[in-house]
C-alpha cells in the first residue's frame, strides 16, 4: 500500500501545479482576449458602415421567425455626433451551425457591407460566402425581398448562391433580409 502513496501524491501535486497554472495563464490573457474581440468587432462594424467613426450598441436578442434569425444588437454609427447608420448583428443557421452576419445600413436604408462573422461553415466551400465576390452583391440593397438564385440573377433582389454553399448562402441572405425588414419597420431607427 505505501508503494502506491508516494507516486499518487506527486502526480496530485502535479495536477494542482498544472491547474493553478492553467488558470493563472487564463486570468492574465483573458482581459487581452477580450480587448482584441472587441477590436475586431470595432474594425469590422467600420469595414461594413465606413462612414461611421463611433458606435454606440444596442443588445437586443430579438427573433425575427420569418427568417429564422435573430438580431443580437444594432450598433448605431455616428460621425462627428450625427447618425451615419446601423450595424446589424444577426445570428442564422447555417450548414455547420450558428453563422454570424454583420449587416451596415447606412440612413438611406441601403446595405453598405455584409461580413459573415463566427461560423462553423465547411472551409474550402461554406466560408467562400464569406468573400467579397458573395457579399458584395449586397450593398446598395435597400428591400428586405433578397433571394438566393443558383445560377445567374437577374432581378435586382436575386443574390447568385456559391457554388456547393447554398444553405451558407440562404442564411447570410436571411440575416441581411432580417436586418434590412427590422431596419425598414423601424422606420430607420432615427
Amino acid at each position: 500500500m505505501k508503494e502506491y502513496f508516494k507516486p499518487a501524491l506527486i502526480l496530485l501535486i502535479i495536477c494542482f501545479v498544472t491547474v493553478g497554472a492553467v488558470s493563472a495563464v487564463f486570468d492574465i490573457t483573458k482581459e487581452q482576449i477580450k480587448a482584441l474581440e472587441e477590436k475586431t468587432k470595432q474594425e469590422n462594424m467600420q469595414r461594413v458602415l465606413p462612414d461611421a467613426d463611433s458606435f454606440e450598441t444596442e443588445i437586443l436578442n430579438l427573433e425575427i421567425e420569418q427568417y429564422g434569425a435573430t438580431i443580437l444588437e444594432v450598433d448605431t454609427g455616428y460621425k462627428n455626433g450625427s447618425v451615419a447608420g446601423y450595424v446589424y448583428m444577426v445570428v442564422t443557421s447555417g450548414y455547420g451551425g450558428d453563422v454570424v452576419v454583420l449587416t451596415g445600413i447606412d440612413q438611406t436604408g441601403a446595405v453598405t457591407g455584409v461580413i459573415m462573422g463566427d461560423n462553423n461553415e465547411t472551409p474550402g466551400l461554406g466560408r467562400e460566402a464569406a468573400k467579397s465576390r458573395f457579399t458584395d452583391q449586397f450593398v446598395g440593397a435597400k428591400e428586405a425581398t433578397l433571394k438566393v438564385v443558383k445560377s445567374s440573377g437577374t432581378a435586382q433582389n436575386e443574390i447568385d448562391s456559391v457554388s456547393g454553399a447554398t444553405f451558407t448562402s440562404k442564411a447570410i441572405t436571411k440575416a441581411v433580409n432580417a436586418a434590412l425588414d427590422h431596419f425598414i419597420e423601424k422606420g430607420g431607427l432615427k
